[in-house]
Order: C-alpha cells, then sequence, then structure tokens
C-alpha cells in the first residue's frame, strides 16, 4: 500500500478524497481531506460563493488548506474538521453559536450561512423510450450483437432503438428494425415494458412480437444477425433490461 497521496490514486477505486484520508490518517501525511462536510465548513469560512458541483472548487479548498494543515497533526486535523461540518457547521440551521471559527467566518459575519454553500440544481436525468422487436421465423427469433466499441458494447439485442419525438411506438419499432437489419416486418403483440436506470440516464423497453412481411436480414448496424431458439437465448450475454424482456417471452 503506498503512503503517498499522488502514487495512492493510482490504485483502483481511490480518487483525491479516499487518498487524503489515507495518506492523512493512516500515513501521518500533511494532506487536506476535503469531503462534503469540509467543503461547507471552508467556503462558508472563506466565502466562497461558486458552485459547490464544478470541481474547481474543491481543487481551491485543498490548496488553501495545505499550508494549514502544515505543522498539525493530520489525523486530528482532518477529523477535526470533518466533525465540525457534521456536528456544527450543518448545511441548515448551523450552531455558529458554537463554532470554533465563527470570529473569522465570513458567512457568518455576513449572514450568508443560508446562502453558502452554493449548489446549482442538478440537471434532470434525460429519459428514453426504446422500442425493439422480438422477430419470429418458424421457431427462431432474431437477435443481433452490439459493436465493441461503445456502451454495452459486444453484448446482444433485439433489433430497435431510441424512439422519436411524437413517433408511436411501433413506429419506431418498424423503423428501426429496417434501419438495422433490411427487414419490413408487422408489429403485433406488445410483450412487456420495463424500466431501467443508467448511470447518466433512464430507458423504458417496449418489447413486441414482429412478424416477417419482406426482406432478407442484413446486419447494417451490428457485429452479426443470428437466429435461436429461444431456449438458446440464456447462452448469450444480453443488457440487464433486455434480459429481464426475455422472462415475458411466450413461444
Amino acid at each position: 500500500m503506498p503512503k503517498d497521496y499522488d502514487a495512492l490514486q493510482t490504485l483502483p477505486g481511490i480518487g483525491p478524497y479516499a487518498a487524503a484520508a489515507i495518506s492523512s490518517i493512516a500515513f501521518n501525511k500533511e494532506i487536506p481531506v476535503v469531503d462534503g462536510n469540509v467543503l461547507r465548513v471552508f467556503t462558508r469560512y472563506w466565502g466562497i460563493c461558486t458552485d459547490i458541483r464544478l470541481a474547481k472548487v474543491r481543487d481551491e479548498l485543498f490548496e488553501k488548506l495545505l499550508p494549514e494543515i502544515k505543522g498539525h497533526s493530520p489525523s486530528s486535523f482532518n477529523q477535526g474538521v470533518m466533525e465540525l461540518g457534521a456536528l456544527i457547521c450543518k448545511p441548515k440551521k448551523p450552531l455558529c453559536g458554537q463554532c470554533p471559527l465563527s470570529e473569522k467566518c465570513l458567512a457568518f459575519l455576513n449572514q450568508l450561512t443560508h446562502e453558502i454553500p452554493y449548489k446549482s440544481k442538478k440537471a434532470p436525468i434525460p429519459h428514453y423510450h426504446i422500442g425493439v422487436g422480438i422477430i419470429k421465423k418458424g421457431k427462431k427469433i432474431l437477435i443481433g450483437k452490439r459493436k465493441d466499441t461503445g456502451m454495452l458494447g459486444g453484448l446482444w439485442e433485439f433489433p430497435g432503438g431510441k424512439k422519436k419525438d411524437e413517433e408511436p411506438i411501433e413506429e419506431t419499432v418498424k423503423r428501426e428494425i429496417y434501419e438495422e437489419t433490411h427487414l419490413n416486418v408487422q408489429v403485433e403483440e406488445k410483450i412487456a415494458e420495463i424500466k431501467h436506470a443508467y448511470t447518466h440516464f433512464k430507458i423504458t423497453l417496449h418489447g413486441f412480437y414482429c412478424r416477417i412481411l419482406s426482406g432478407k436480414e442484413k446486419p447494417l448496424s451490428a457485429v452479426t444477425l443470428s437466429w435461436v431458439n429461444p431456449d438458446q437465448l440464456s447462452q448469450y450475454p444480453f443488457p440487464k433490461a433486455t434480459s429481464r424482456l426475455i422472462q415475458h417471452l411466450n413461444f
């Protein structure tokens, strides 16, 4: 285990906060920790009104705290300011009368504790409707493998895609299937709607049984297309939402 702040961040899963906590508390390095509590204490103390969603605010506080931690016990300093934020400098109704920093706290002196720290509203998470078709040919159904690059790379899926504004979901399925496979299909019974959340967006996956009207399948967007028996689907890796849709199939 490295003792150095920068070296610790080369390990998987360790970022600036964890590296600062480990190096200061475990190895007595004079590195300040900037967690949410510390962020609140010192944006108020120094009267920093910049949006705390911006990484530059944490960077600014880190640089301003570096000289402050020098000559002190790093473990005690960091744990002390974190506790100060947790117990005294609360998000709402801070106990300024009990705070050892209040005499020089710009937010307290200017009656701005209700405005600092400033945090902008989080952007709404996009929500997409995805229409896919379970295309039947005899006892087999059509699946395609996604390209290795990009999101969900290398996984298998049913042909389909994202709904356009004002487009009926059945039309989405027909259009996307043609664009991806060159097949004209009749969209028939709806199977299920599956809701799923990714890190930065949400989807509702709409699945429909489809019947081929004309055309010969071609892998226009997938790496390859394959006709498989329903009982073979468990042999292929699918995205989680698609795996849940498969549980609703009835053949």
